[in-house]
């Protein structure tokens, strides 16, 4: 079987996670992974192992883990929502996926900053998946 990744590439608010969500459930054999789960699952159950400045380390390991079971024993399809903004970053993921044998679509979310800002204003996230801003208003500035 063919196996694709699909990538969600996007600001805060900008939709990767509900359409990351609808396309799971539209596409058999797909597993959806969204980093911010795995931040709320650290800052619910492990706080104390959150850093307080840097790399969250702990995450990303989470993470891959997960992604490594899921391409290496079985054979579902991936759909990753994180922003991946930088682009350096995004290209050593998609090697990672060609490497073994993924096809890979990148979807963007390029919405307008105005339309940003109010989903923001208007949103009910959690703030526990961030660390390094107060808001999801001052994360998006910093991405």
């Amino acid at each position: 079987m063919k196996r694709f990744v699909i990538m969600m590439v996007g600001k805060t608010h900008s939709g990767k996670t509900s359409f990351a969500k609808e396309l799971e459930d539209r596409v058999e054999q797909a597993v959806m992974i969204d980093q911010d789960t795995h931040a709320l699952f650290l800052q619910n159950n492990y706080q104390k192992l959150v850093p307080k400045t840097g790399p969250n380390d702990l995450k990303h390991a989470i993470t891959q883990t997960i992604i490594d079971y899921t391409v290496n024993e079985t054979d579902a399809h991936l759909i990753l929502s994180n922003a991946n903004l930088n682009r350096s970053s995004r290209t050593r993921l998609l090697n990672y996926y060609l490497d073994r044998g993924f096809t890979s679509i990148i979807v963007y979310f390029d919405l307008p900053e105005s339309l940003l800002r109010k989903r923001i204003a208007i949103g009910n996230r959690d703030l526990g998946i961030l660390r390094t801003s107060s808001s999801f208003d001052k994360s998006w500035i910093n991405s």
